[in-house]
């Protein structure tokens, strides 16, 4: 799709965009890149980049994570959560005093109601049709521990954290913890996840 280089310029500038890619995301033949300096998107059928910033409607610069619904692009950056209508192109920013447990949006995976959201001591679930958040902490079950990711396949929320694995089974609110002591994981400290 394109060269790797040391950094991802501007053509017409020449300033830096930035020299890490945090996370990717592709749908329709376009490749979302988070970085520390803003959003990336590349059109594979254009051969045309874009580059939105927090001057252009992301709440932060300093990007985490992604995740793709639809018609829709979910950004987690250290201030807060971004959604973008790749069709509408409009933006709309939520932040750690109106909705989110913590500003930093570590992780973002998605079901067919909305999205999961991994935040250091919290993940909570967002239904964009209704504009509810349901946020599971500890002492909803969710393990302890710093929260470092998360999956969602099926009936199942898998989040990694600095102490294991905790799996939240959605169909009942029920909590499974995997830890490395009695369940054959390596270490406890987890920093990525992916369920097939």
């Amino acid at each position: 799709i394109f060269q790797p280089s040391a950094s991802v310029q501007n053509r017409e500038t020449r300033e830096e965009i930035s020299d890490r890619i945090l996370a990717l995301a592709i749908s329709a033949g376009q490749v979302w890149m988070a970085t520390n300096n803003g959003l990336l998107k590349f059109d594979t059928k254009m051969g045309a980049w874009n580059w939105y910033r927090q001057e252009t409607g992301l709440i932060s610069d300093q990007i985490s994570s992604l995740g793709i619904k639809g018609n829709t692009i979910w950004i987690g950056a250290v201030h807060g959560l971004s959604k973008f209508g790749t069709v509408s192109g409009k933006w709309k920013n939520y932040k750690q005093e109106k909705t989110l447990p913590s500003a930093d949006v570590l992780a973002i995976g998605e079901d067919a109601e909305g999205v999961w959201l991994a935040t250091a001591k919290a993940v909570s679930r967002f239904t964009p049709d209704t504009e509810r958040w349901k946020t599971y902490t500890n002492e909803d079950g969710l393990g302890g521990g710093t929260v470092t990711c998360l999956d969602v396949v099926g009936n199942y929320v898998w989040i990694g954290s600095d102490q294991g694995i905790s799996r939240l089974d959605k169909s009942n609110a029920t909590w499974e913890h995997f830890r490395a002591a009695k369940s054959g994981l390596v270490a406890d400290e987890i920093t990525a996840i992916r369920v097939d």
